[in-house]
């Protein structure tokens, strides 16, 4: 019986490790496991009823006599040897059958209905259960029918003994029958008959619902149960690697076990406490037994990493690319359709495939690529070396902070005349500005000469930009990869060169220079046609060791003496033994970690040829030597191009990514043992990515005590050859029953101490935190922000919207005369509009409605408001021009009228043409005449026809200037001024002149006219509560008996009145008498009013002071008598104080010309 016990995909309790081994032989076809006494010695049946016995590698079938057309094959084991067998004809009947000592025989005993399953129980008993209730015992070698209350079929049967069997039917619930009665069990909710299955488990029964609800059964009936542990019977799991298992077998009645999802059991059968086998669907049948080690598992497919067909994964690196603590893998084709694939860690659920748009069919991509947070975001972005029709050039892939990648720039590399697309680039922070920079090795140099080595510096404001190439001829050479790490500790990187054909180099940084000391520090060193090299504390001494990898030696280690010297250690290390497949290498990776968490970094090794391809994983033991431990690991195939190692699953153990053609492998690690502690350094002043910070790892209170040193690793100098890539995280294996204390050294100098760590847990150093990191990286962060070319546009298109917001509003100020509320309303509204239109807009894919939209939009806001007030204005201005207009009729009629010159001449021209007849032939006459008609036409005329053009505009009665127009077009006609005849005509249009202006007069007149008795009477009936209150007697009189007008508005000659009273008001207040007198009369030609008071008196030189703008004594404006002057002077009249003296008071004169009555 197979239970799902316990799993987490994440983190896995330790538990018994189970090694699986293939038997050397395979079923032609799918076969089930029905007895075993050892791996040796089995019995199997297949699909058509034969049953097979395996024995010590050879076969023997017994053909079954079960016809060919029965269906329905079941089989239950009586012994080792013997079975029975069931099988349904075409009319639904069962037939049953017995083998034994090698031979069929059919049982006579035929039942008329289908059976479902055979169950055996114990030696002597086996039951068949089947459709409609019916149900069989099969004891004593023969079959007894059981008569039961059934009608539905019965589905299951599970026992925990021969007396408490429980049956579950299609319809009618679950029943417990003890052998002889039948009894229905009753659920916790009343009649209750979808149960689906039933499982035992621990001397328990536990039963599932339609609904996925589970109950269990107690004390006679079956009650709800939500338990974890219930949960897990059924098939609850978050392990999708491995499933965790309990197998119920004949020699240990539960038996916990973890299998790979990868293989597909079908069935399983124990011959020892902890010995199994187990059949697979292919035909394969594989044992299974206890072991000590771990091992490797490929669950690829299983986790959902399958590689498309027709592709080369040729580069392949392993990073938390979205940031979420889950280890993702990038993976890049360089096939007929080249794309690069993501493979999302979803935690417990199979790794999400992403994959990008193709490249263009004209890009070629290179053998390389780099992995580095090249921007300082904290997401690692990726460049690749790419050639087209236009150059070489490297691809720069940014990280959209979510684990996407876009193009965000490429690099010319355009520095000479090399035409060789580079063979290696390695991310490496050359200059210690705290910016990754890259390494660009050359295999080729212009010509096909010897390659070299270039840096593509990285900056602040530039990016990844500058090539550095004056280390081209220090690293000229064969250059297959380069190596950057502290060799001699002096805290400054070194640079190891892996040459094909040449000896590799050893570049010594010392005061901001390279020196070349390959030959005093390498020894041997030999020529050894290197293709890669990895740098790694192998012993355990606290410094790096270098392993490389060539066609002269296969692996060659280099041992460090602490200083940066090398020895070759490669015999003492038993390196030697290990022997590639060809002697020409073609295709090997190399990757390195401590993959079982004892504390010494091992070697993987895939090594592709058409000979002899063969993995190596190679188990470091005690920093002394190395065993192969291949097929003991179970990592033999398949064998692909590149490899790399991280803690995919993030559960302590390191496991192995290998990728090629066609194919990806992920070699799950299954150690799970707690054993580990893992520091992922996070530079702020350094570099991001952690990149060159060194670890140590001590044994808690030994910090810095050598003999207590239990590793030590730095960032980025494993990392091998040209296409392999993961994150620098520091994995160590150590002993979790111990605390640890931790040295964390940044690639910037600063050192941080971790004490008292305990294994099992990954530990982030960041290099600095709070404040101190924000406001370092703040200047970083906005620059990145904007670089963002969405960014830049939103920038813009705002600074676009409050300059026109800026303008309008000044607009609307200046011109419009806005007060601060209404410009706060329409600015507010006009910004509220945009940053809402901006949200709504931001997922458009339209770039107008994206950036321009909201522009234009709160634009309008503010220009509509000018638009209305502009069309405002307009309308007021076109109402005042009206005003000013007849403003200016008005001026021209009382200059035309009241001057002497205008209307003299036209009458003294009207008087000659009128006696031309007698005086025609006087000379005289001809020159007064003469003389008169040139100031008519000079000066009368111009006066005249500017009348006409004003009354016109304000469209006085159209008949008048109709009338006018004719006659100032006889009288402007020069060349009939000497025609006798015409002088009448002359007369009679100058007479029709006069008429014309009279009566456009009396129509301009009227509109400015009022009663002066009615505007004194109104505006002391408007003040009389004041003249009460202040005790000011008022009088008014006239003294002319007619109705006669003044010419002014009345509400002006109002407000100079209500002035003036106001005036007198303020000198009586000091008077006991108070006394104002208003008078009107005639004073031709004028018409007058006096304003006369008894107060206090205007002193003489005052006189004129009082009426000059702002003058005041009081706390008036001063712009009362200011504003009466210049109104009366519109109207020809004017104000002056005629008399003013302490005694009698003062008197004011105001002097107006007449009106025309309305």
């Amino acid at each position: 019986m197979l239970l799902l016990f316990s799993g987490s995909y994440v983190n896995l309790h330790p538990q018994q490790k189970w090694k699986w081994e293939k038997i050397n032989y395979a079923f032609p076809e799918e076969t089930n496991i029905l007895s075993a006494v050892s791996s040796n010695d089995f019995w199997v049946k297949t699909k058509e009823g034969d049953v097979i016995h395996y024995l010590n590698n050879k076969t023997i079938r017994y053909k079954t006599i079960i016809p060919s057309g029965y269906t329905r094959i079941l089989f239950a084991v009586i012994s080792h040897n013997e079975f029975i067998a069931a099988a349904m004809d075409n009319q639904w009947r069962t037939h049953f059958y017995n083998f034994s000592k090698g031979k069929w025989r059919k049982d006579p005993f035929v039942f008329p209905l289908p059976m479902q399953a055979l169950i055996k129980i114990d030696e002597g008993l086996t039951y068949a259960i089947g459709n409609f209730g019916s149900m069989l015992k099969y004891q004593n070698n023969s079959w007894i029918e059981i008569k039961t209350p059934l009608k539905s079929h019965i589905n299951l049967l599970k026992f925990i003994s021969p007396q408490k069997i429980f049956l579950l039917t299609n319809s009618e619930g679950v029943f417990l029958f003890d052998g002889n009665t039948f009894t229905r069990i009753q659920f916790e909710e009343k009649n209750k008959a979808d149960i689906i299955n039933l499982k035992s488990f621990s001397d328990a029964i536990f039963a599932l619902d339609s609904k996925r609800k589970i109950y269990r059964y107690i004390h006679g009936r079956f009650v709800l149960d939500n338990s974890f542990k219930s949960k897990l019977v059924f098939g609850y799991r978050e392990n999708i690697a491995y499933a965790d298992v309990v197998l119920r077998t004949e020699h240990n009645k539960y038996l916990k076990m973890k299998i790979p999802s990868t293989y597909r059991f079908t069935s399983y059968k124990s011959y020892h406490k902890d010995s199994l086998l187990f059949s697979e669907q292919d035909g394969y049948v594989y044992k299974a037994g206890l072991t000590e080690n771990n091992y490797f598992a490929n669950l690829s497919k299983v986790l959902g990493i399958k590689s498309d067909d027709y592709t080369f994964n040729h580069i392949g690196g392993i990073y938390d690319f979205n940031n979420d603590g889950l280890p993702d893998i990038l993976a890049v084709n360089k096939g007929v359709d080249a794309f690069f694939t993501v493979f999302v860690n979803d935690r417990e659920t199979p790794f999400r495939k992403v994959v990008s748009s193709p490249f263009k069919q004209d890009e070629l991509l290179g053998p390389s690529a780099a992995f580095l947070d090249y921007n300082s975001d904290t997401f690692i972005d990726f460049v690749i070396v790419i050639s087209d029709t236009g150059g070489i050039f490297l691809a720069v892939f940014e990280n959209d902070k979510k684990g996407n990648f876009f193009k965000a720039k490429s690099i010319p590399l355009l520095f000479d005349d090399n035409s060789h697309i580079p063979f290696n680039i390695k991310p490496v922070d050359f200059d210690a500005d705290g910016k990754m920079d890259l390494c660009v090795s050359y295999y080729y140099g212009p010509l096909d000469k010897t390659g070299y080595e270039i840096i593509v510096n990285n900056s602040f404001f530039n990016g990844l930009n500058k090539i550095d190439t004056s280390y081209k001829k220090i690293t000229q050479s064969w250059n297959q990869q380069s190596l950057f790490a502290d060799f001699n500790g002096d805290d400054q990187n070194d640079w190891f060169i892996a040459n094909k054909w040449r000896k590799n180099k050893l570049l010594i940084q010392g005061k901001g220079s390279f020196t070349d000391e390959s030959e005093k520090r390498i020894s041997p060193l030999n020529v050894t046609e290197t293709s890669g090299a990895s740098a790694a504390d192998f012993d355990n001494d606290g410094d790096l060791d270098i392993l490389t990898v060539s066609d002269h030696s296969f692996l060659m280690l280099f041992q460090n003496n602490g200083r940066g010297f090398f020895t070759d250690v490669t015999t003492q290390f038993g390196l030697n033994k290990i022997l590639p497949g060809d002697s020409i290498l073609n295709y090997v990776s190399l990757t390195t970690g401590d993959f079982n968490n004892d504390g010494f970094t091992d070697i993987f090794v895939s090594d592709l040829n058409k000979k002899k391809p063969q993995n190596f994983l190679l188990m470091n033991i005690e920093g002394k030597y190395f065993i192969d431990k291949t097929i003991e690991m179970q990592i033999t195939i398949p064998i692909l191009h590149y490899s790399t190692a991280a803690d995919i699953d993030n559960d302590g153990d390191i496991d192995i990514f290998t990728y090629g053609v066609n194919e990806y492998a992920l070699w799950v690690n299954n150690l799970n043992d707690n054993n580990f502690i893992k520091i992922r350094p996070r530079g702020v002043i350094s570099n991001t990515d952690g990149w060159g910070a060194k670890i140590w790892i001590y044994e808690h209170t030994h910090l810095d005590d050598p003999s207590f040193l239990r590793g030590y690793k730095q960032a980025g100098s494993e990392t091998f050859g040209n296409a392999q890539n993961s994150e620098y995280i520091a994995h160590f294996g150590v002993d979790r029953n111990k605390l640890y204390d931790v040295k964390v050294k940044f690639y910037g100098g600063k050192e941080i101490i971790l004490t008292s760590l305990k294994p099992g847990s990954i530990y982030y150093v960041d290099e600095l935190t709070g404040l101190y990191a924000f406001f370092y990286t703040l200047p970083g962060h906005t620059f990145r922000v904007l670089k963002i070319r969405e960014i830049q546009f939103y920038i813009l298109t705002t600074i676009l919207t409050f300059l026109i917001l800026y303008a309008g509003t000044k607009r609307g100020l200046r011109k419009y005369q806005w007060n601060i509320k209404l410009s706060l309303g329409f600015v507010s509204s006009s910004i509220s509009l945009y940053w809402l239109l901006l949200l709504l807009t931001n997922d458009s894919e339209s770039f107008f409605q994206k950036y321009f939209l909201p522009v234009l939009i709160s634009s309008a806001s503010i220009a509509i408001p000018n638009l209305v007030f502009l069309w405002i204005t307009r309308n007021q201005n076109k109402m005042k021009s009206i005003e000013n207009f007849t403003d200016d009729l008005l001026s021209e009629l009382m200059l035309f009228s009241h001057g002497a010159w205008a209307l003299s001449n036209l009458n003294s021209l009207q008087l000659l043409y009128e006696h031309a007849s007698e005086n025609s032939k006087d000379t005289q006459y001809i020159n007064t005449i003469s003389e008169r008609l040139i100031t008519f036409n000079e000066m009368v005329l111009p006066k005249l026809t500017s009348i006409i053009d004003l009354s016109h505009t304000i469209k006085i009665n159209n008949e008048l200037l109709q009338q006018l127009k004719r006659s100032l077009k006889i009288l402007s006609d020069s060349r009939n001024h000497g025609d006798e005849k015409k002088h009448l005509e002359f007369a009679k249009a100058i007479n029709n002149t006069k008429e014309s202006l009279s009566g456009i007069k009396k129509i301009v007149y009227q509109s400015y006219s009022c009663n002066p008795i009615d505007v004194i009477k109104n505006t002391c009936h408007s003040l009389s509560g004041i003249f009460e209150k202040n005790k000011v007697k008022v009088s008014r009189s006239k003294y002319f008996d007619e109705e006669i007008a003044v010419l002014i508005k009345s509400y002006e000659l109002a407000d100079i009145i209500d002035n003036c009273l106001q005036n007198s008001m303020k000198a009586l207040l000091q008077k006991e008498e108070k006394e104002i007198s208003l008078k009107v009369y005639k004073l031709a030609p004028k018409i007058c009013i006096g304003i006369t008071d008894t107060g206090i008196g205007i002193v003489e030189s005052e006189w004129e002071k009082i009426f000059e703008s702002g003058y005041s004594k009081g706390s008036s404006s001063g712009f009362g008598l200011f504003s009466a002057r210049q109104i009366l002077k519109k109207y020809g009249g004017r104000i002056y104080v005629k008399s003013s003296s302490v005694t009698e008071g003062t008197v004011f004169t105001i002097e107006l010309n007449e009106g025309i009555m309305p």
